[in-house]
């Protein structure tokens, strides 16, 4: 005898309260992925993923998240998902900056994959939260990740579980998310290729991995100060600077971040309607400027200030 339409809707709200309810990486994605596989969702379907979860998971436990994400995708800047069709991003770690940004990523319509080498989520460090990134990640649907989050007159939360609580959004947007992938460098086009050949893809440990094969525009180095983009930044730079640039290279974003705030969504809609080339960003805390087609930004930690270019 089949199951009545209640007992469907009941269990898909189970599932879901298992993954809202998961308290580690490893368990948040075992817990997706069975949610998943029990509801019939494509994962890897980002452009539809987001509006089939909502369909099949319609209790009333989760309209108010439902009700939030929606308010956020609605924004004039996201062109109703649209705003960045077609473009194809990689993160290189699920860090609080690598995940934010995977979301407004994945708002603007991109296709995210988002690797880290790691499968915990370890860093227990207090953060700070200044009073715009609460009412970011309040809209964001925080409090249903999180119920203390932010009670009363508390503005701190853990490395950790800002993690766990960006790294449920992001996957409910449809970000690809891999963990135990440790990127190593990245690939140039061929030179002679048709326009069917590969693209820009990276090359990671495990070799064999499927994101391997994966050929994308944009790639966002956010493992740290000391990232892995760095060497590889140095070197384009200085191909830059002899006017010789790789062949088809489209957009590459070099980002090695160590900060948290929401001025990224600022930061990644100048990037993409100014359709910059080059671009390496280092900052805790910056000011965005953009003008004469140029991005600048400028920091001020320790009494320094730099400025970063865009084409």
């Amino acid at each position: 005898m089949g199951e009545t339409e209640d007992e469907r809707t009941a269990q898909a709200s189970q599932l879901f309260e298992n993954f809202v309810q998961a308290s580690t990486c490893k368990g948040t994605l075992q817990a997706f992925s069975i949610l998943c596989r029990q509801l019939q969702l494509d994962p890897l379907d980002h452009c539809n993923f987001y509006s089939s979860l909502k369909a099949a998971v319609s209790s009333w436990k989760v309209k108010a998240l439902w009700t939030k994400l929606d308010k956020r995708a609605e924004q004039k800047v996201y062109n109703q998902n649209k705003a960045c069709t077609g473009t194809r991003c990689l993160i290189i770690g699920s860090g609080p900056c690598g995940l934010r940004t995977a979301i407004e990523l994945a708002l603007l319509g991109c296709k995210v994959v988002v690797i880290e080498k790691r499968d915990t989520f370890s860093r227990n460090n207090v953060l700070h939260l200044w009073p715009y990134t609460i009412h970011d990640l309040r809209a964001l649907g925080a409090k249903k990740f999180y119920g203390k989050f932010c009670a009363g007159a508390i503005d701190h939360i853990s490395i950790r579980q800002l993690q766990l609580m960006l790294l449920k959004v992001s996957l409910i947007l449809g970000v690809e998310i891999h963990v135990n992938v440790e990127f190593v460098q990245l690939l140039e086009p061929p030179e002679q290729q048709n326009e069917d050949g590969p693209g820009w893809r990276a090359e990671l440990r495990p070799s064999n991995h499927p994101v391997s094969e994966f050929d994308f525009d944009v790639v966002i180095g956010a493992d740290g100060r000391r990232s892995t983009l760095d060497v590889i930044f140095t070197e384009l730079s200085q191909m830059r600077k002899i006017n010789s640039r790789p062949p088809h290279l489209k957009r590459i974003t070099l980002l090695s971040s160590a900060f948290f705030c929401n001025l990224l969504p600022l930061f990644l809609n100048l990037l993409y309607l100014a359709h910059f080339s080059w671009l390496f960003f280092r900052s805790a805390v910056p000011n965005l400027f953009c003008a004469t087609g140029r991005l600048y930004v400028r920091q001020y930690f320790h009494g320094s200030a730099f400025k970063v270019w865009g084409e």
